[in-house]
Formats: C-alpha cells, sequence, structure tokens
C-alpha cells in the first residue's frame, strides 16, 4: 500500500481509490494512502472473540482491532468493517459480543455475514468432521445453531444500522450513508419487525 501511494502521489493522478487491508497497518501508512486519495478502506475482522481469532489464526487481538479503526478514522478514511458468525467454538453469547464491539467501534459501515464453509478447506474438514453442517452446507453446531446464527445475523444489522449512530451519518452525509449503502440499510429495516434476539 505505501509504494502503490508513493507512485500515485508521484504520478499526479488525483483518482480516488479504496482498497482491502489487513487490521496490522500502521498509521503513517494510513496517512499516506490519504494523500494518495484513498478514500474507503474494506477490512475482515471476522469476530471479536479472542479464542476465535486465535482459532482462524486471524494473528490480530481485539486491542491492535480498535487502535486500527481509531487510527483509520483519524487519518481521514472510510471503514467498511467485515463481521462473520458460524465459527467452529462460536456460541451466542461470544456472537453478541462481537456485534456489541462493533457497535462501540462504530466504523462507517459494516457487512455481517454467515461464514459458508468450501469444500477442500480446514474450515470445512472441521465441520463435516463434527457434524455441523446443516443439509445447506451452512454452520450448525450444538451450541450455536443454524437458526441463532441467522437471528443474530439480523440482530447485528438491526443493532448496526438502525441506531442514532448511524441515523447521525445519514442525517450528514445523506447520499454517502443512506442512498449508496441502501442495500445494507434494507437488511435492517425489516429486522424492526423481527422478535428481538436474546440470549
Amino acid at each position: 500500500a505505501r509504494e502503490f501511494s508513493e507512485q500515485k502521489i508521484d504520478s499526479e493522478i488525483n483518482l480516488p481509490w479504496s482498497c482491502y487491508v489487513r487490521a496490522n497497518m500502521s498509521y503513517s501508512t494510513m496517512r499516506l494512502m490519504k494523500k494518495a486519495n484513498c478514500r474507503n478502506i474494506h477490512v475482515g475482522y471476522e469476530s471479536c472473540d479472542p479464542d476465535i481469532l486465535t482459532r482462524i489464526k486471524k494473528g490480530i487481538s481485539i486491542e491492535r482491532m480498535i487502535r486500527f479503526n481509531q487510527d483509520a478514522k483519524k487519518a481521514g478514511l472510510r471503514i467498511h468493517a467485515d463481521f462473520a458468525f458460524g465459527f467452529p467454538g462460536e456460541t451466542p453469547e461470544s456472537a453478541k459480543e462481537t456485534v456489541e464491539l462493533a457497535y462501540r467501534m462504530n466504523p462507517h459501515t459494516c457487512q455481517f455475514q454467515i461464514m459458508i464453509p468450501f469444500p477442500g478447506t480446514p474450515f470445512y474438514d472441521e465441520m463435516k468432521k463434527n457434524g455441523w453442517l446443516n443439509e445447506d452446507g451452512q454452520p450448525d453446531m450444538p451450541q450455536f445453531t443454524n437458526d441463532q446464527i441467522r437471528e443474530v445475523a439480523k440482530y447485528a444489522y438491526r443493532k448496526f444500522y438502525i441506531s442514532p449512530n448511524y441515523l447521525i451519518k445519514c442525517i450528514r452525509h445523506p447520499y454517502e450513508y443512506f442512498f449508496a449503502r441502501f442495500k445494507a440499510i434494507s437488511r435492517a429495516i425489516p429486522a424492526l419487525f423481527w422478535k428481538k434476539w436474546s440470549l
């Protein structure tokens, strides 16, 4: 990212751009990216459960995620954060912790996904071996059923997008946070009518 940003600055081509990054990027690199007219960064936090992060070999701590999030905002970059549910060992309680921390971190936008194991991956092999896949190939574990996983994903969208934090963003920047993100928001609006998710 540094090399690309430096070359872009030298080229004097001022087109806006975005990219995928890991949550271990330095603040100085973020500032350089911003100078090179980077607007958005996409980061896969995946989970806010330390045990799950270790299990999936993410190589990032919760503290580092929080600092990265703060640094990106300070550098003037917009953050699109990805989270997922249905990891081996995950529970409704740990999933709720992920949702709550995602809300407190308050990235500019969020995506909450259900993990889909792909054949041939260690994740798939573990889920298949333990009988943790339903007939559709989605996670369905004794301690965290597929229905519960779906409910927490709905809860996450409702928590993040139907909130004072996001409403303020929509008022200040209506195109960026409402019209351009209508697809994501449309997932959250029906959640107003879903039953409240509880542990």
